[in-house]
């Protein structure tokens, strides 16, 4: 979870950065939009570390964050191995390389960005000057993924990940399902930069349900499975 992984992200990041927190002139944290339980734990350690160090709070736009993360520093510490003690035997590293000097992608750039329940196509003209060309008229993609594990019978969340595994050694002839808003006669639909999910997730239900048993069946299997796990988690170790 966000919470659990929080501290050892932060401290890692330092540590690539080769810098300590005493060190920072500032934290910058995202502040929305987005799910407010993740984006809560990321605020409130940023919040804890400019109260100890007293350093300003800089907040930032979501969205814009994932727009110009390629503008983030090449630092050398990414690659480099954790510190040690100098030893004759133990050969040191090579100096680092100068940081990246220019911003990548230049302005304007288009972005196509696909964050958990964000999906969206933004014209990026500079820093706070964005326009959104297109976004999701349902589902985004993700939960696209995600429901569409779980018709699936994957329990995985994300769902995403499992799901791209076994489709890697799948046939993509086998089936023929349709291409979001390819279909519509909504001409306005036809020549904009939205997206739509919805109806490629009701095609693969449409498929399925005829391949699987009752959906009340389904939930006593998923029960039993849970039970079982549940059993076998109780049981002494040796």
């Amino acid at each position: 979870s966000h919470r659990a992984a929080i501290d050892g992200t932060v401290a890692e990041a330092l540590r690539r950065a080769a810098v300590s927190p005493a060190d920072l002139s500032a934290v910058a944290v995202t502040v929305g939009p987005g799910l407010a339980l993740c984006l809560d734990v990321g605020v409130r350690k940023a919040l804890s570390l400019c109260r100890e160090h007293r350093i300003p709070l800089v907040r930032v736009h979501h969205m814009e964050a994932h727009a110009l993360v390629t503008w983030l520093p090449s630092c050398h510490a990414h690659h480099a191995p954790r510190p040690h003690p100098p030893s004759a035997s133990v050969p040191q590293a090579p100096p680092p390389p100068p940081l990246r000097s220019k911003l990548l992608p230049p302005f304007p750039f288009l972005t196509l960005l696909v964050s958990g329940g964000h999906n969206m196509l933004v014209l990026s003209r500079a820093v706070g000057d964005h326009t959104v060309l297109g976004s999701t008229l349902d589902d985004s993609i993700g939960e696209a993924f995600d429901k569409t594990a779980r018709l699936l019978g994957i329990e995985a969340i994300p769902g995403g990940p499992p799901l791209e595994r076994l489709a890697a050694s799948g046939d993509p002839r086998a089936y023929a399902l349709p291409r979001p808003l390819s279909r519509t006669r909504d001409e306005a639909l036809r020549s904009n930069c939205d997206f739509s999910y919805a109806g490629l997730k009701s095609a693969v239900r449409m498929l399925l349900e005829p391949q699987q048993p009752p959906k009340k069946q389904r939930k006593q299997q998923r029960k039993q499975q849970q039970q079982q796990g549940q059993g076998q988690q109780q049981q002494p170790q040796p």
